[in-house]
């Protein structure tokens, strides 16, 4: 008897289990139930289940649980009579791959999906199911997930942490069932880092916490952890303190406070210096936080695959006179399989015009169909290539091919015929591929805020456009070498509305087109000019200072700075604009968290990450004061910061001031911007003492840094910001360079003003560095700033020469470090006239920063430094974690460590001392102590007086002297 024969005779419950999809002890832990047999579970399923979502097998999409028609569809598949078309319940697994392993697979009654479930698998399994990714699939690992999730699933409902409306407000999505939701969030929404609450953040709890189980809200239901902080906003601690009953709450301190809680009550924040907060405004603010976050996680994910549902064709209609349509392609993309997609485009359809830019001498024009229309151009430019194919087209329409790409028969008729019934200009259809096996399909209907921030590529692939449309819009653009196509698309949608066509129009190669490394920036340019919105131009707050932060990926340095700001800044009318660059959810949850209701903030997030130069432009255009300080998130204002940066653009020559910019260990990241020779720009006595940037005393510069700069917003304005051909770096020095090239003036470092530096801390900073230097060397290479040399001697040094760097793998250019040297010097008065100034590193194992400024060796450190000084001697400070300067170490001839808990080491080269503070027997290390060329056991108190300091400096430099074989005239 045939398979579909035997189905029809089975009742709906055993077709099911037939099936093989159905996995009764997966289904029970979904549903909380112990049912009496397999068939029970099932007619229970299909009577309810279905409805509220919960899945009958762990291989089938998670994401029917909250699609109710996918879910109805699944649950009729199942008891259909015939074969189910299980591939199209189960897309995250590559079936393509596992029929042509099994060719049997696709006869069973629960398709190929059921197949493999049906099979009992084995460890040396030759048939190995792969996800989408090509990954194996752990089936053992799988089972084992499931039965986390069954023990965990009673727990969490009894704890009342899960907050349905909260979940689904995150997903987007609404779910039969709280069952169905809460099982998504333990199979799901947790590993992607989504809350079960407002006040449950699983990055806070992990932080604190340590925990890294498979569940962490599991983790947080034992006793053990219960009094953890899972939030900012909730002290388990503090709030047992008041509430002693919480302790026996199925969900412990939090459970007890999300039951009990009115909107009017307060907040338990962990922080004296978090506010307190109602409940109700907290929990409003986070929950329109997540909604902005799962709206524009639908807009990144526009045109992406997805299950595709397949739909009764479009009816063709016969026409006495069917538009023309052209399909212009460049010949230089084609490959060897162009030419029998053409004759079968052809042979579809004989009305279809082809038209193929080529240069006169590509060697494929010989082998092309000759039907086909051939344009000749000299131009190398895509673009250009199909502008002069459109030009010489005939048709009433045009389709911009790309000749990877395979159309389905009828693709060219419907799309026309959709068109006409519809009135529009545009339309454009899904697209598969060849192993998608039709299950998934890239394209859906129209959105334009889709368009710019999802994946435009299905749409990009198969519009249809009006001849008068592509002219009217100015075909593609010339100036865009890659991305100029979705330029396009854009353009022509901000004209008329597109229409989509419910048909896979073509088989997609799933590679951009076009798009290389070196040109891959130019996707930021095209997303850009349709973002930033340059034309508006309203009155800015004359007082007011507003500081830009492009944030990405990370909360805790960006709720640093903030606060810092904050702090420093009490008596500024300052704004903070803080960009959330499409960061995972946590980030922008907790930045609401921690100053969503501080008025001088203002949060706006996108969907996706548009690099730094973007991010601030978009920052720029939020804000509303006169002057602007772009600053990173990973930088920390020291007090009294803002002010000389202010005064600085007070001086109409400065077109931009920073501040001296500090590594987090004290020493210098940049002191301005410095050029040599047709060189890269450099970072002004980068990884020297602070002691060199401010003896140079050098504050005129013809760049500086983004990392915090303080600008005329008008300015700004009038260049349109950040140049986003730029991604990661050398935007700041190529827009101070415009600046000056257009406005006049230099700029200024505000040495008075000082601002810690982690540097290059967000994900992906270093992805484009070589073609930053391409587009930059291109831009300015003939027109850069004279050599800044000169800037070292003001600091005593010599700037010797350039290091050459490797040669960039991509870029293929070279980059210099400069190497600076300290000329020999004397002591010219006092009473080591004449004899050899020498550069002094003393060395403390204080903190840097505030957190050591007042501990007995910096103080001891400072007297000893300022004795030295006054002998002649060139003094520089390093603290405990600057006790190893690769940059700047070379220049010193002596180092004097002053012993502590992290002892410096000896450095080569130098005259290496050892003073031993107090008892010398509380040095346990011998070996360090010999180690040293002179080596000092005595304690030295600042109430000792200057003559005291100078007595023993002294006496440090003619022992110095001394083992360096100089004579001298100071004693013994």
């Amino acid at each position: 008897m045939h398979l579909s024969s035997r189905l029809r005779h089975r009742g709906p419950a055993q077709r099911v289990l037939e099936s093989g999809l159905f996995l009764p002890s997966f289904y029970e832990a979904q549903a909380g139930t112990r049912f009496t047999s397999a068939r029970q579970a099932v007619e229970h399923y299909l009577s309810q289940g279905a409805g509220d979502g919960l899945l009958p097998h762990p291989l089938i999409d998670p994401s029917v649980a909250h699609e109710p028609e996918r879910a109805a569809a699944l649950a009729a598949a199942l008891t259909s009579t015939t074969p189910v078309e299980s591939h199209r319940f189960s897309t995250a697994y590559d079936w393509t791959g596992y029929v042509a392993a099994v060719p049997s697979a696709s006869s069973h009654p629960g398709g190929v999906v059921g197949h493999y479930a049906s099979t009992e698998r084995r460890p040396d399994d030759a048939v190995v199911l792969r996800l989408a990714s090509g990954d194996p699939v752990d089936w053992a690992a799988v089972r084992e997930a499931m039965a986390v999730r069954a023990r965990t699933m009673p727990a969490v409902l009894a704890s009342q942490l899960f907050d349905v409306d909260f979940y689904q407000a995150q997903t987007g999505a609404v779910f039969g069932s709280r069952r169905a939701a809460l099982w998504h969030y333990l199979s799901v929404g947790e590993a992607a880092g989504l809350a079960a609450n407002p006040l449950f953040e699983p990055e806070w709890l992990a932080e604190r916490s340590g925990a890294t189980a498979p569940s962490l809200i599991e983790d947080y239901l034992r006793a053990d952890l219960a009094t953890v902080s899972p939030h900012p906003h909730f002290d388990p601690g503090a709030y047992l303190a008041q509430v002693p009953d919480a302790a026996d709450h199925p969900g412990g301190p939090l459970g007890h406070f999300l039951t009990a809680a009115t909107a009017d009550s307060t907040t338990w924040p962990v922080d004296a210096a978090l506010a307190p907060r109602s409940w109700g405004e907290l929990r409003s603010s986070l929950f329109d936080a997540v909604v902005t976050f799962a709206a524009q996680q639908q807009l990144r994910t526009w045109g992406s695959a997805r299950p595709w549902d397949a739909q009764a064709p479009h009816e063709i209609a016969t026409m006495e006179r069917p538009p023309t349509v052209s399909i212009v392609l460049d010949l230089s993309r084609a490959t060897g399989r162009t030419k029998r997609r053409i004759a079968q485009i052809l042979d579809d359809d004989p009305a279809l015009q082809i038209v193929a830019a080529a240069s006169s001498d590509d060697p494929r024009i010989g082998d092309l169909d000759p039907r086909v229309t051939l344009v000749t151009t000299s131009s190398t430019n895509h673009s250009e290539r199909i502008n002069a194919a459109v030009r010489q087209s005939s048709g009433e329409y045009v389709h911009v091919w790309h000749p990877r790409d395979t159309p389905r028969p009828g693709f060219y008729r419907r799309s026309i015929m959709t068109m006409l019934e519809a009135g529009t200009e545009l339309v454009y259809s899904a697209t598969t591929s060849a192993r998608s096996h039709d299950a998934l399909a890239m394209g859906e209907p129209y959105s334009r805020d889709g368009l710019i921030w999802g994946e435009p590529q299905a749409a990009i692939r198969t519009a249809l456009v009006s001849r008068s449309l592509f002219d009217r819009v100015g075909g593609y653009d010339p100036a865009l070498p890659a991305f100029a196509d979705w330029d396009f698309l854009l353009r022509a949608s901000a004209t008329v509305d597109p229409v989509f066509v419910p048909q896979i129009g073509l088989e997609a190669d799933p590679k951009p087109v076009g798009v290389r490394h070196s040109t891959r920036a130019y996707e930021h340019v095209v997303r850009a000019a349709h973002i930033c919105d340059w034309k508006s131009d309203d009155p800015r707050e004359e007082s007011r200072v507003s500081v830009l932060i492009p944030v990405y990926e990370d909360w805790a340095m960006t709720t640093r700075v903030v606060t810092s700001i904050l702090a420093t800044t009490a008596d500024e009318d300052v704004e903070i604009v803080l960009l959330d660059n499409g960061s995972r959810r946590s980030v922008g949850a907790l930045i609401e968290a921690m100053h969503g209701d501080e008025p001088r903030v203002t949060h706006v997030r996108v969907p996706r990450n548009t690099n730094f130069a973007t991010g601030s432009n978009l920052a720029f255009l939020a804000s509303t004061g006169r002057r602007v300080v772009f600053m990173n998130n990973d930088t920390v204002p020291a007090p009294g910061w803002l002010r000389p940066l202010l005064d600085a653009l007070d001086d109409p020559s400065v077109r931009a001031a920073q501040p001296l910019l500090l590594f987090n260990d004290g020493t210098a990241q940049t002191g301005g911007t410095v050029f040599h020779r047709g060189a890269f720009p450099w970072h002004f006595l980068q990884g020297h003492p602070i002691e060199d940037v401010l003896a140079a005393g050098e504050t005129r510069f013809s760049a500086i840094t983004a990392a915090t700069m303080a600008a005329r917003a008008d300015e700004i304005h009038q260049l349109r910001g950040f140049d986003p051909v730029y991604v990661n770096g050398l935007e700041d020095v190529d827009l101070c360079l415009r600046l000056s090239e257009d406005f006049g003036g230099d700029f200024r470092v505000a040495l008075d003003s000082v601002v810690l530096h982690a540097e290059s801390q967000s994900a992906g900073r270093f992805e484009a560095v070589g073609q930053n230097r391409i587009v930059f060397m291109d831009r300015w290479l003939h027109r850069l700033p004279g050599s800044d040399a000169g800037k070292y001697e003001s600091a005593g040094l010599h700037l010797a020469h350039y290091r050459a760097s490797r040669q960039h793998p991509r870029s293929g250019l070279r980059t210099g470090e400069p190497v600076v040297t300290r000329p020999p010097r004397q002591v010219l008065e006092g009473p080591a006239a004449g004899l050899p100034s020498l550069r002094w590193a003393v060395k403390t194992a204080a903190e840097p920063g505030p957190a050591g400024d007042l501990a007995p060796e910096t103080v001891l450190a400072g007297h000893l430094a300022s004795a030295l000084r006054r002998l002649g001697q060139e003094v520089v400070v390093d603290r405990r974690d600057s006790h190893v300067r690769l940059r700047s170490d070379h220049l010193d001839d002596v180092v004097l460590a002053i012993a502590g808990e992290a002892p410096a080491a000896p450095q080569p080269g130098a005259t290496n001392l050892l003073w031993i503070l107090g008892d010398p027997d509380a040095v346990p290390d011998d070996e360090l102590v010999a180690r040293f060329d002179l080596a000092y056991a005595a304690s030295l108190l600042p109430a000792e007086g200057t003559d005291a300091f100078d007595e023993r400096a002294t006496t440090l430099l003619a022992d110095v002297l001394d083992a360096r074989g100089v004579e001298h005239h100071l004693g013994g």
